[in-house]
Order: C-alpha cells, then structure tokens, then sequence
C-alpha cells in the first residue's frame, strides 16, 4: 500500500512541476514569468501583460505577450521597445540582414542612404611627401565594412595650405594660387593579407597659403567581404613650387580660428553601397 502511495505522490509531484510560475500562481502556461509581480488571478491586463514572459505547449515563447505566435515573439507598445542587436555592426540606417547559416547582423543594402563617418576632432598635419592616415572618428581610423559587395565612398574635408613661418598676410608667397597635388589612396585590410590599394586619386586642386579650401573625393571599391577594413591615406605630393616647407592643416583646437572649428566639423567620409 505504501509503495502505491508513493509511486501516486511522485506523479502528481512530477504534473506539479510541468508548469513553471515565477513571482505568479496563476500560470497560463509552461513557463510563465511575471516581471513585476502585478496579475491578478484569472484577468490580466495588457499592461500587467507587457512585461511577462511566457512560453506554451508548443514552444513558443512570448516576450510581452501571453499568445506567442512564433518560436519568438516580442511585443511592446514603446517605440524601440520590443528588439535591440548591439553586436558591434549597428549603426546608423543599417537593415538587420542574415547569412547563409540564419546568423543575423547589421548591414547595408544597395540603394539605402549612405552611412556617415566624420573626421576625428584633432589637428591634422599632411606634410610635404609623407604620407599620413586621414583620421576618423572610428576605431584604428578604419571603416569595418558590415556586409559584402561593392561600394562608393565620397570624401569630403576643408584643409588649409600652410606653410612654416607664416604668421601674417603681408607675406607677398600668400598673395597668389598654386596647384598642388594631393595622392589619395582608398586602403584595404583583410584578415591574413597585406594591406592593398583599392583606389587612388591624384587630386590638383589650386591653393593658397593660409586659406581653407573644400576638397571633395570620390572612391569605389568592388567585391568587399564582410568585416574587411577600409582607411584613407593622403600626401601632400607637390606644393606647386620648390618649397618643401608647405603643409595641409587643420585644428579643431584652434579656439581663435572659427573657420578652423567648422572645417573639421564639416570633414566627413560618407560610403554607400552599390
């Protein structure tokens, strides 16, 4: 007799514990969580609702919903409320697109509105014939490419032409334009490859000392791989004569110079995929 009764108990012991409710007794369903702790026994409201979790027979799990409809389905009356991806491929814009596995990130599709990167708030110095890397304001200066194809990317940023021992405008080298010439080079880095160009550019844009001067570029790159990285490079290869003591510059932290603070509020490296 007793061996009966306790094989009975284990039993109704076991259907005890196939429904799990946490900080509720009145469970709806295999598990079921109630957040705040505020339902009421048998009529819950759509607010007591929003911030239970709940899974049913079928294995569906409802995050603010007690009728899930999908193996997962968030509900929430907030803007924003109901999902948020933050794996280091958000960003402005970006659409949530998935691999050939179902693995899900942030990414761009052809046509959509380009994403901006603005240019990183400190000097810049190009020097004559040294090449240096145009500073962003993203991680190492690199552009992490969030899914594969082709893309165009279009520079634009307001250095001033300078040249070492001009202080003042009554200097006569101020008073007339040059050519200079300017080598952009769109750079590459992939995993287990030496960096590569992708695209280069010699720009001759005419200049004078101390004057800003707005620069624009346009650079495509085709057949990009998820999670490749892109940076600019840029040298100051000729100063229109043979003084080699003329730079491009710009200094946000020129706090005497508004005209210095705009250019690099202005500096930007928009990309767009094709």
């Amino acid at each position: 007799m007793n061996r009966y009764l306790y094989l009975l108990l284990l039993f109704v012991s076991i259907e005890s514990v196939a429904q799990i409710g946490i900080n509720t007794s009145d469970v709806m369903g295999v598990f079921h969580l109630d957040g705040k702790k505020d339902n009421t026994v048998g009529a819950i409201t759509p607010a007591q609702e929003s911030n239970d979790i709940f899974v049913d027979n079928e294995g569906n799990m409802g995050v603010g919903t007690l009728t899930p409809t999908a193996r997962l389905h968030l509900k929430s009356d907030e803007l924003y409320g109901a999902f948020k991806l933050s794996d280091g491929t958000q960003g402005l814009q970006r659409v949530l697109l998935g691999d050939a596995d179902g693995n899900a990130y942030w990414g761009l599709i052809k046509g959509q509105g380009g994403s901006i990167v603005k240019m990183e708030s400190k000097p810049i110095n190009f020097r004559y014939n040294v090449t240096g890397v145009m500073p962003l304001n993203v991680t190492d200066n690199m552009i992490k490419i969030p899914n594969e194809g082709s893309f165009a990317f279009m520079l634009r940023w307001v250095p001033r032409l300078m040249k070492d021992g001009i202080t003042s405008w009554d200097d006569p080298t101020m008073l007339y334009s040059r050519s200079v010439i300017i080598q952009y080079n769109l750079m590459l880095r992939r995993a287990g490859q030496l960096d590569t160009v992708l695209y280069s550019i010699e720009s001759r844009p005419f200049m004078q000392i101390l004057n800003y001067q707005s620069l624009f570029e346009i650079f495509v790159a085709q057949n990009l791989k998820k999670d490749d990285s892109i940076y600019l490079t840029v040298k100051l290869a000729s100063t229109g004569d043979i003084d080699t003591n003329v730079f491009l510059y710009v200094n946000p932290n020129d706090v005497s110079s508004v005209e210095s603070q705009m250019a690099t509020e202005s500096g930007a490296l928009i990309f767009y995929k094709l």
